[in-house]
């Protein structure tokens, strides 16, 4: 069984304080979001002048500033963001003491990042496998789900063979 919280992250600012809530997050975090390659981040989009958006790089959320603000020791972040799993966003995610980070190193179809979320879930709550086989198990579906990196907490990126 598995408890699931839903955070409505609705500006860049909210997503920035769940990152820094270590008290509220679970063991693992879904981040379910697009990414952009260049500039590399997370992408956010254009909002009204009323809310800020200084932390914003043409409308992307930068590694820098979730390396400035993430504080979520010992959890693991799974992140479906296309180039999420480039190692810049991986360093920032770790600076916050996860125990592990994984993400997509290039664009992949949308639904092949929810194959991998289910995959990646149901393989570790059922089997009782470590994250990393789990990752292992979800990421050698396909070419597509190949993509997904698996970062340990001290940086060293992992990939399917």
């Amino acid at each position: 069984m598995a408890l699931v919280y839903v955070y409505r992250t609705d500006t860049p600012g909210d997503f920035l304080k769940v990152l820094a809530d270590q008290e509220m997050m679970a063991e693992y975090l879904l981040v379910c979001c697009h990414g952009d390659d260049d500039p590399r981040g997370i992408v956010f989009g254009e909002f009204a002048t009323s809310i800020d958006t200084i932390m914003l790089d043409g409308g992307n959320l930068p590694p820098d500033v979730i390396a400035a603000r993430i504080n979520l020791p010992d959890r693991i972040v799974v992140n479906t963001g296309c180039g999420c799993g480039q190692e810049p966003m991986a360093e920032a995610f770790l600076k916050g003491g996860l125990k592990a980070y994984i993400g997509a190193v290039d664009a992949l179809e949308g639904s092949s990042a929810i194959m991998f979320a289910i995959s990646f879930f149901y393989t570790l709550f059922t089997s009782g496998c470590s994250p990393k086989d789990a990752w292992r198990k979800a990421a050698s579906f396909d070419e597509e789900t190949a993509l997904f990196a698996y970062y340990d907490s001290m940086g060293v990126c992992h990939r399917v063979e």
